[in-house]
């Protein structure tokens, strides 16, 4: 099965990232996010960071999850090769491994001005969530 894909979308980019459980399919959006961000193949696994979000919904749980990585990529210029999710009701922790970015063996390719809630859809019995990016 496929992790995600980008889908037609025409001034944004519109993501669709899919997984035997939710966690697994908010763990393929962020990868799915940052392979629009940048080229994730030559990105390593050295280092860990961990991100922990609340909101008492599973939308907004989702938005604010990719919205602190967006965060993390811009301040602390991360990018990921491996992300893992755990959620309980109302929180979501994740484990980021990844690198800061290296100009001389990673490639960025766009930049992603925000979330939106914009065609957002998680679709737990169908196995995807789906995302809008404002570009």
């Amino acid at each position: 099965m496929k992790r995600f894909e980008v889908l037609d979308h025409t001034a944004d980019a519109l993501l669709r990232a899919y997984g035997e459980s939710i966690e697994e399919c908010f763990a393929n959006a962020a990868l799915g996010m940052f392979d629009i961000i940048a080229d994730l193949s030559t990105v390593e696994c050295v280092g860990e960071s961990m991100i922990i979000v609340k909101n008492d919904d599973r939308e907004g749980l989702l938005v604010d999850f990719l919205t602190e990585l967006i965060y993390l990529y811009e301040v602390e210029r991360v990018l990921p090769c491996d992300v893992s999710v755990e959620m309980q009701k109302g929180e979501l922790r994740a484990t980021i491994k990844g690198e800061v970015i290296d100009p001389a063996r990673h490639r960025i390719k766009t930049e992603i001005k925000a979330v939106t809630y914009h065609m957002l859809e998680i679709n737990e019995e169908k196995g995807f969530v789906q995302v809008l990016f404002d570009l």
